[in-house]
């Protein structure tokens, strides 16, 4: 079961980096810098649910 949440989460995470990307390109093109930040704000909460899936794939093996 771990090993399934920590695959789980491992797409969760490449789908919110390539959802991330997409937003903050389309904020930077309309020009609007405060919700680039947030945009910024949920890539950082992306790269940490990445290291979170990453260390739980490394106990598991």
């Amino acid at each position: 079961m771990g090993k399934l949440a920590a695959v789980l989460l491992t797409v969760l995470v490449i789908v919110e980096l390539i959802l991330i990307v997409g937003i903050a390109g389309a904020l930077f093109w309309v020009g609007a810098t405060g919700t680039i930040v947030a945009a910024a704000a949920m890539l950082v909460v992306a790269l940490v649910a990445g290291v979170v899936a990453l260390r739980a794939m490394r106990a598991r093996q």
